[in-house]
């Protein structure tokens, strides 16, 4: 038979369980930001190095292609002014052309290199945090199961003659913020009057689970 001492007893289980629940969410979720954190400061740090070295290779590339073209210019003047070009007008122009152009196109590539490793290190970040959410609610899912069979094995058992005819006791539980009368609780130890106190005990666990560890803080 369940005496009075062991409602508190079993109280004081409810609340070890919350407050170590509560420290492996808020365990996870530090990890978490961290690990976010952590990548994001890598991928700031390195995406800011790839800019300046991209900004050092476009005004390079500028400044090739502006001497290149002027190069051009001058050989085509020089060429012209003998007439013994080896190259047609046509050919010299698209020679002009792809010069000015090769520079543009390298650094296109180079480009494309850096957003496909950004895109490399978004994809590690989200499977990292898929990997830390399947953690999270495997954490909740046997904490759950643990409380049903603790609920069960306490609040299942014959209550005393003293406890059934605590009207009081009986009234709070019925008005707790998680149950509101919504849950049948024969004062009796029927089958069916122990299995309500169970459901009972397990929807005051979640509200307080609901609001002392998984409220934002």
């Amino acid at each position: 038979r369940l005496a009075a001492p062991s409602w508190k007893a079993a109280k004081g289980i409810l609340k070890t369980k919350i407050r170590d629940n509560a420290k492996k969410q808020q365990k996870l979720t530090d990890e978490k930001v961290a690990a976010y954190q952590k990548l994001k400061e890598v991928a700031v740090a390195g995406l800011q190095e790839k800019l300046k070295s991209l900004e050092v290779e476009v005004r390079r590339s500028i400044d090739n292609s502006k001497k290149q073209e002027e190069q051009s210019i001058k050989h085509q003047k020089s060429e012209h002014k003998r007439a013994k070009s080896s190259r047609s007008p046509k050919k010299k122009r698209q020679y002009s052309k792809t010069s000015c152009r090769t520079p543009f196109t390298t650094w296109k590539v180079k480009l494309d290199a850096r957003k496909n490793m950004y895109d490399d290190m978004n994809s590690a970040y989200t499977v990292h945090l898929k990997l830390t959410l399947g953690t999270s609610f495997g954490i909740l899912g046997s904490s759950f199961n643990a409380s049903t069979d603790l609920f069960r094995a306490i609040l299942c058992g014959d209550l005393d003659g003293d406890s059934l005819k605590d009207s009081g006791r009986w009234d709070r539980i019925g008005d707790h913020s998680a149950i509101q009368r919504m849950i049948p609780l024969s004062v009796s130890n029927s089958a069916p009057a122990k299995q309500m106190r169970a459901i009972a005990g397990l929807a005051m666990y979640s509200r307080g689970l609901d609001e002392f560890a998984f409220q934002p803080s």
